[in-house]
């Protein structure tokens, strides 16, 4: 199962804004709007029900 998860640590925000420098005149890590999601994988037990 996959679940998303918002990572809200402002290194990841930052390293975001850092591989990505044509948006840095748009965002900054600090500001609010900048967010950081990743996927998390779940070992499934096989009940479906």
């Amino acid at each position: 199962m996959k679940h998303i998860v918002e990572d809200d640590r402002r290194e990841a925000r930052q390293s975001m804004l850092d591989a990505y420098p044509s948006i840095q005149y748009l965002y900054s890590a600090d500001d609010g709007n900048t967010v950081v999601l990743y996927l998390k994988f779940k070992k499934c037990d096989g009940n479906f029900q």
